[in-house]
């Protein structure tokens, strides 16, 4: 009989294993292939399949801000040496994230004298994951925003996602695209961070005058002169496609 028992245990553990791996390659694969299309959403709603399967793409945390498991939300802020985030910024941020989750937040300074450099997409996943002190627990769900000064790669970018979780502006950056005018920049570092979390909610980009989500909303990349020309806010259709994944949650 105990024979018969550890056999069904190794059976179930190789299958359980085998499953694993079939999911994690499917998860790799590209956004239409059987798994994204059919699974991913649905695994990607329990925190330790994630981690399991390794399902860290922009979007994959959306449960977390949408959904029940949470109730509360909590931003930490990272940021290098002599980078200063705008107060003003970050509560317009918190304000905006509320209103469309529909949940208490709040920011937290965490580090703000990481000594300053220059990364690549490539090696910031291990810096985050030094500095990183929130995680999605204890009844609220963790954004991080690190402030940094220049993606070395890509020397024009303004911000950009990070796993389900993370977000990256680009201080540097920022100031550069609002030389012409930096009145706007304290806009421009909140709409920037804002755009971000949309990818984390599940959004994508879209060509639509006056969404934030629309990635050529300023013309030839340059900023806005006018600081009421700025977007600061989703779209009427980016709010419809928010209550659209949260009802599917």
């Amino acid at each position: 009989m105990r024979k018969i028992s550890l056999t069904v245990l190794l059976v179930v553990i190789i299958l359980l294993s085998g499953s694993l791996i079939v999911f994690n390659f499917g998860s790799l694969g590209k956004e239409d292939n059987w798994f994204n299309k059919n699974y991913r959403l649905k695994l990607a709603q329990y925190p330790i399949l994630r981690y399991v399967i390794g399902l860290h793409y922009d979007g994959d945390g959306r449960s977390d801000y949408l959904g029940s498991r949470f109730d509360k939300i909590v931003v930490e802020i990272d940021s290098l040496e002599g980078i200063t985030p705008n107060t003003q910024a970050l509560e317009d941020l918190v304000s905006r994230i509320k209103d469309v989750t529909g949940k208490e937040t709040n920011y937290l300074i965490s580090n703000s004298d990481i000594p300053a450099f220059e990364f690549d997409s490539e090696e910031v996943g291990s810096f985050i994951d030094r500095l990183r002190v929130h995680s999605s627990s204890s009844g609220a769900a963790s954004v991080y925003v690190l402030y940094a000064g220049v993606n070395k790669d890509e020397p024009t970018l303004l911000g950009q996602t990070f796993k389900e979780y993370g977000i990256i502006v680009y201080s540097q950056a920022l100031d550069n695209f609002v030389s012409q005018n930096p009145a706007t920049k304290k806009l421009y570092e909140s709409s920037t961070i804002l755009h971000e979390f949309g990818h984390q909610l599940g959004l994508g980009h879209n060509d639509k005058a006056n969404c934030l989500m629309n990635e050529s909303a300023e013309y030839n990349h340059k900023a806005r002169f006018r600081a009421e020309g700025v977007i600061m806010d989703f779209c009427p259709l980016e709010l419809q496609q928010i209550r659209f994944i949260k009802n599917s949650l």
